[in-house]
């Protein structure tokens, strides 16, 4: 049942895309059997066998076009499969950016958190990773966590090969960690994992006894968008 519907499915659309080749071989089917008894005397023979191959040559119109078609449906899904697969590496390969309502959502979220200094650390030297990184930083100093911490440090962006994420729960989309101390989460700690979940940036935890946290107790690490 199921393969006869499909067998009338694809005839139906055969026929909706070439409309003119039915109707030509209907004609011609139709033009031979009602002249066929009419094909008499000596070249009888030549008219039938004329009749014959005419209606086997639109036959084989149709088979030629049909399989145009299937081979056009081929070509159609691998061109969308093409299609498709450029267009998740032009995602993969397009830098993240943190839009202006992001930013302002961010501020907005933290606009009653308590305030210090924090450090935007990454350990990569991908354009991409740096361009996102002076995002982050800006959307921090916009937020009141820029400035200088007790030391007399500028929180900034800094550069560290050494540090690496792979292994960390940490989403390819966005890779921002927040580093803090063994397990000595800051007041603002929450509360800035928060605003990174409300903006759509993904982010982790992570505890360190690395000297690579800020003394205000967290630092904000940015991976790469393919570790």
């Amino acid at each position: 049942m199921i393969l006869a519907s499909s067998v009338l499915l694809v005839c139906w659309e055969f026929v909706t895309r070439h409309p003119g080749l039915l109707l030509v071989l209907l004609g011609v089917a139709g033009e031979v059997f009602f002249d066929w008894k009419e094909m008499t005397g000596k070249r009888s023979w030549v008219k039938k066998s004329s009749a014959i191959l005419l209606i086997l040559g639109l036959m084989v119109e149709f088979w030629e076009a049909a399989t145009s078609d299937h081979e056009a449906a081929v070509l159609m899904a691998k061109v969308e499969e093409l299609r498709k697969s450029n267009l998740e590496l032009e995602a993969k390969l397009q830098h993240r950016q943190i839009t202006l309502e992001q930013r302002g959502k961010f501020i907005a979220f933290l606009k009653n958190a308590p305030k210090a200094p924090i450090v935007v650390l990454h350990g990569s030297g991908e354009g991409e990773v740096i361009s996102y990184s002076n995002q982050i930083r800006e959307m921090l100093d916009a937020a009141g966590y820029g400035g200088a911490d007790s030391t007399g440090h500028i929180a900034g962006v800094e550069f560290n090969s050494h540090v690496s994420i792979r292994g960390q729960p940490t989403n390819q989309q966005s890779l921002v960690v927040l580093m803090i101390k063994t397990n000595k989460m800051p007041a603002f700690g929450s509360e800035m994992a928060h605003a990174f979940d409300g903006i759509g940036i993904s982010n982790a935890v992570m505890s360190t006894t690395e000297n690579i946290v800020s003394p205000s107790g967290l630092t904000v690490f940015v991976g790469s968008k393919y570790e």
